[in-house]
């Protein structure tokens, strides 16, 4: 006689096949969007970094305890403290945190979206956005990743404070606070030919790290931030508006990975009608 048996688990096999399927449909996504046109346009950010955090905050949820939950209150208040002093008396604050990482940005609100009963806000840094590069003759400018960065974050600021500058490690991008009143280089990107229109890199700031020369550049595309109302965020709005009652506030975050795979679609066509402007012309 047979015994009966529940389901089978699923083989490793089986495990790997859908983890391929579903990095394939991630790469889908980024191919068929109205974004991967003009990638020379705008950029958009958050998709890899909610990737990371997305699974982060399942390794904190299998390891919540007394101690986690005490270190997570540390680093809310932490968050709440840093938002506070950036609060504009009489302006329109607009903060968006990363809830992963638990950092900020704060933005400018371009446009809401509503679609299907639900919001959805498309904003911009207040700040200018900039990348930690390497230069070399053979291979010209790289941008280096932001978890590779170490002791360039450091070389960075010093030579920036001597320009009055503040290099901030913000949720989304790297920015830099602070007038940009001294006239900055614009270098061809090397290794590029520059056909229909002619493309600059934007620097800042150039800086010795370990022999080697280092660039402060501004990203001169657009950085998008799509962002929704969470549970985080809601909590800091409160919290701040307790402490500032007469001030305008507004708390929005990040969308995880699979948020944006399932939202982008909804909100694609307000995206392109924003920037048509950064299409090259046909």
């Amino acid at each position: 006689a047979k015994s009966e048996r529940g389901p089978y688990p699923p083989s490793l096999p089986s495990l790997l096949l859908l983890l391929l399927l579903l990095a394939q449909a991630g790469h889908a996504f980024q191919e068929s969007s109205v974004l991967a046109g003009c990638g020379q346009g705008m950029i958009l950010r958050g998709l890899c970094r909610c990737m990371l955090g997305t699974r982060r905050e399942c390794r904190q949820v299998k390891t919540r305890g007394k101690a986690t939950t005490t270190r997570w209150s540390m680093q809310y208040q932490q968050l709440l403290t840093d938002i506070e002093s950036c609060i504009t008396m009489g302006g329109n604050n607009i903060f968006v945190v990363d809830p992963w990482e638990l950092k900020f940005v704060e933005c400018f609100m371009d446009q809401k979206v509503n679609r299907q009963g639900n919001k959805y806000y498309l904003c911009y840094p207040c700040d200018t956005p900039v990348a930690i590069c390497k230069w070399s003759e053979k291979l010209g400018i790289c941008e280096i990743h932001d978890r590779d960065l170490n002791g360039q974050l450091d070389a960075a600021r010093e030579v920036l404070a001597t320009k009055n500058l503040k290099l901030v490690r913000s949720a989304v991008a790297l920015t830099v606070q602070g007038e940009l009143v001294e006239q900055v280089e614009l270098t061809p990107p090397p290794h590029e030919v520059l056909e229909d229109r002619e493309e600059f890199v934007r620097i800042i700031a150039k800086f010795l790290y370990r022999n080697e020369i280092h660039l402060v550049t501004e990203l001169l595309d657009p950085v998008l931030i799509v962002c929704k109302e969470g549970v985080l965020s809601t909590n800091l709005q409160r919290d701040l508006k307790e402490k500032f009652q007469n001030e305008q506030i507004q708390v929005l975050e990040l969308m995880s990975e699979l948020d944006l795979i399932t939202v982008f679609p909804k909100i694609e066509d307000s995206i392109a009608k924003r920037f048509v402007k950064f299409l090259p012309h046909q």
